[in-house]
């Protein structure tokens, strides 16, 4: 949890006030991380060229596909700890 959290500080200052809420960390923001990758996983691929030079970075693909299968693992266990 601490390494998520610490990669979202990384990105959160770079992003929408909009979009703030999908790296919090949290079960929510969890959530609303997880459809955020999904959503921008369905756009056209060539839309990709047209992202912010702060997001070309050839590290940074790789490391969103890593978070989102971590919060696949993390959310149904963040879950369970908090309805006990």
């Amino acid at each position: 949890m601490k390494k998520i959290n610490a990669e979202f500080e990384h990105i959160a200052p770079n992003i929408p006030a909009d979009l703030s809420c999908c790296f919090t960390p949290t079960l929510q923001g969890f959530t609303e991380y997880k459809i955020l990758i999904r959503l921008i996983d369905e756009l056209p691929k060539d839309l990709w060229r047209y992202r912010n030079e702060l997001y070309d970075n050839p590290d940074l693909d790789p490391l969103l596909e890593k978070m989102t299968r971590q919060l696949g693992t993390l959310t149904p266990l963040h879950k369970n700890l908090h309805d006990h």
